[in-house]
């Protein structure tokens, strides 16, 4: 009769072991899991800070001054399909006497409009 409450008492201890193991390997999971989170956002805090450091270096170098001498006159329109929502337009001419065949070409900052030669007119 000792021996079986004995062995009922060992077979109990076991079984408390083992669920305070799991318990520690339960915590452990978490706390792993939880680190790796705490990594993620750390790697997204980090790219999204490269982003903004790199826009704001790419605003600083296409942003620039400048000085220039020229003369011109006349008229011109423009209109765009908006940015924003907003309509937006602009407009800007420039004349120039010119001797021989003129030839034009008009761009814009994402590229050229058109180009076009002309005859000389008096």
């Amino acid at each position: 009769m000792e021996a079986s409450k004995a062995a009922k008492m060992n077979s109990k201890m076991n079984r408390d072991l083992q669920r305070e193991a799991q318990r520690q390997v339960d915590t452990a999971i978490r706390d792993a899991q939880r680190e790796v989170e705490r990594a993620q956002l750390e790697i997204q805090r980090e790219t999204a800070r490269q982003v903004r450091e790199q826009v704001r270096v790419t605003r600083v170098r296409t942003t620039g001054s400048g000085a220039g001498a020229g003369a011109g006159a006349g008229a011109g329109a423009g209109s765009g399909a908006g940015w924003n929502g907003r309509s937006v337009s602009a407009q800007e001419s420039k004349s120039f006497t010119v001797n021989g065949s003129p030839r034009v070409n008009v761009s814009t900052f994402d590229g050229p409009l058109l180009s076009m030669a002309g005859t000389n007119q008096k």
